[in-house]
């Protein structure tokens, strides 16, 4: 199976939270399956602990050596190539958060 995890998925396997599913616990576990870490969610996540609303026991580093590539977590990198409309997109995105 190949899957791509979400950051909240990934964040309560990285902090054992209950709340994910012994399932999906084993599934993330498992050799056999695919397993997708978008690279937004690491911006996320560094977001989200830059402005206080994630505290983080552990460095950047320690989080992609020790929660992603110990469990076989493969990081999804965004698109090198791109279309004109992506680009436009982009770019209106940057202007708006400049404004």
């Amino acid at each position: 199976m190949r899957a791509l995890l979400d950051t909240h998925a990934f964040l309560c396997f990285i902090f054992a939270d209950a709340k994910l599913k012994a399932s999906s616990k084993a599934a993330i576990l498992d050799l056999n399956n695919q397993m997708l870490l978008s690279i937004a969610s690491l911006w996320e996540i560094v977001i989200k602990v830059s402005i206080g609303k994630l505290p983080l026991n552990r460095s950047y580093a320690d989080l992609i050596r020790l929660d992603v590539v110990s469990n076989n977590i493969e990081i999804l990198r965004l698109p090198t190539r791109t279309s004109k409309r992506s680009r436009q997109c982009r770019c209106t995105i940057g202007i708006r958060l400049t404004e």
